[in-house]
């Protein structure tokens, strides 16, 4: 970060309490040497709200890169899509409560014991998370769905971040995730500088007006509109994968989907 320590401490994060401004500052003070940012200026050509999307290398990265976008955004939060084991942990629970999560619920705990307090039913989490842009928060998000310590490929991106953008219309800031240190046996380490280069917003405005044409056409069946959807939704996370794989340093080795028919 190009803050030294002493502006860290003394900036003053109005969007916060007292106890969120200590917790957000001494992490970052802590972990100052370890975060290096590229493209810096790209984080104020958007407004809320945003979609902030990662490439996930590793489980350090949603605290990190969630307090350091506080702290940039002046203390303005970001909810981010996490795993919900994380909140059955006091520490971590408390630590990711600062920032709001949407929990996902779709996978299960490596610690078998915590399997007991997962929700039976699935939240909505694509609902909330289209309810919470609508209501001008921003979200951040990792489109690959889990962590991907592979230094060279990108996992599929998930398509619901798409069907967001079509909901939303908000625009995506893609922020590649990178570590310049050699991986250990093939895999790249959690420790170390986590460089962030953030690209510019996204905008999909034209995906978004033919999104709300197929949705009013009334000679398009049901079956038709729904196919045309998807298609729009593949197409706006696949070049959002492109743009990440970019940023990252990775490869996404997916094909592009076909175009509308």
């Amino acid at each position: 970060m190009k803050e030294s320590r002493l502006k860290i401490i003394k900036t003053k994060l109005p969007y916060l309490s007292l106890s969120e401004r200590i917790l957000v500052k001494s992490v970052l003070f802590c972990f100052k040497n370890s975060i290096s940012v590229e493209n810096e200026d790209n984080l104020m050509l958007a407004d809320d709200p945003v979609i902030y999307s990662f490439n996930h290398n590793n489980y350090l990265e949603t605290i990190l890169v969630s307090f350091y976008l506080i702290f940039r955004r002046d203390g303005k939060k970001i909810s981010f899509v996490i795993d919900w084991m994380y909140g059955r942990f006091p520490i971590l629970r408390w630590l990711f409560n600062k920032i709001e999560p949407v929990y996902v619920y779709n996978k299960p705990a490596k610690i078998a014991v915590i399997n007991r307090h997962k929700q039976v039913s699935p939240n909505k989490v694509y609902q909330e998370c289209v309810e919470r842009l609508k209501n001008r928060q921003s979200i951040g998000i990792f489109p690959e769905g889990a962590r991907n310590g592979n230094p060279l490929l990108l996992k599929r991106g998930r398509k619901g971040v798409g069907a967001m953008v079509l909901d939303s219309g908000a625009a995506v800031v893609p922020i590649g995730i990178n570590y310049p240190q050699p991986p250990e046996r093939g895999w790249l380490s959690p420790w170390g500088t986590m460089v962030l280069k953030i690209g510019a917003p996204l905008h999909f405005d034209t995906e978004v007006a033919v999104a709300r044409q197929i949705s009013g056409d009334p000679t398009l069946s049901p079956g038709k509109k729904k196919r045309r959807s998807m298609l729009l939704t593949a197409w706006i996370t696949h070049h959002l994968m492109e743009a990440l794989a970019r940023l990252s340093g990775k490869r996404y080795p997916y094909p592009a989907p076909e175009a509308l028919p």
